[in-house]
């Protein structure tokens, strides 16, 4: 075997990816969401899932159902989450979609359409 070859094979057998480390990356840079005392996470870009589920539940003007609205909210920061703002009497899916779900989606880079807006 000659040096070309030998090397070539030391680089193929080196060759790792580390996405441990891009994740960890992603967690440090998560947007923190305050409600009831505590500080939920949400990741600083979109999900894998999260454009997937958009385009299976958005009409053609971009709304997304309500009920699909609370269970990508539900993936998102939790059931613990979902279920505590969907008992309070003070929080409509309004303020949801103002309050967290379109500033969500401006960091995210989506367009009003894009994140579901009525």
């Amino acid at each position: 075997m000659n040096n070309i070859e030998k090397r070539s094979k030391k680089e193929k057998e080196s060759f790792v990816i580390n996405f441990d480390k891009a994740v960890s990356k992603e967690k440090e840079q998560s947007i923190k969401l305050e409600y009831d005392g505590k500080t939920y996470e949400l990741p600083a870009t979109p999900p894998m899932w999260f454009p997937l589920e958009i385009l299976r539940h958005a009409d053609k003007k971009g709304n997304i159902p309500d009920d699909k609205m609370m269970l990508m909210i539900e993936r998102l920061m939790g059931k613990g989450f979902a279920k505590k703002i969907s008992e309070d009497n003070f929080i409509s899916v309004d303020l949801v979609e103002k309050d967290i779900i379109e500033p969500m989606m401006k960091k995210w880079g989506f367009t009003e359409a894009e994140a579901g807006k009525k």
